[in-house]
């Protein structure tokens, strides 16, 4: 599936993070999720995806999400875990955003870990 051009495959942000190696593999990493969350993720057993909606904000906070990771392990990795997503979820507790952020946040990274497992 070809992601929408709407859908932020690499961030500029994400961009700046990473040499041509590792654009290359986070660049992979991600359309394999998106394409994945656009057409199963929603209920893989039916055939159903997320809608577009749905998937363009939280494609940014996953985004986000694996930037904190780098950042937190001084270098890209794509192996993100359960303990980076706790971890994340406890520094966002700690700073000032609103809940709605918070929760927004924790639902992108939910879907994030169910894509990676499927």
């Amino acid at each position: 599936m070809t992601i929408p051009d709407e859908v932020p495959v690499v961030t500029d942000v994400a961009e700046q993070y990473l040499n041509p190696k590792q654009l290359l593999d986070y660049r992979s990493e991600r359309e394999e999720c998106l394409s994945w969350l656009l057409t199963l993720g929603k209920k893989p057993e039916k055939g159903q995806g997320y809608a577009l909606g749905t998937v363009k904000p939280r494609a940014y906070r996953m985004d986000q999400f694996y930037r904190w990771v780098w950042d937190q392990e001084n270098g890209y990795t794509a192996n993100v875990t359960t303990s980076h997503a706790d971890a994340w979820m406890k520094h966002l507790a700690q700073e000032d955003y609103s809940s709605t952020h918070k929760t927004n946040c924790q639902k992108a990274v939910k879907m994030l870990l169910k894509a990676l497992s499927s």
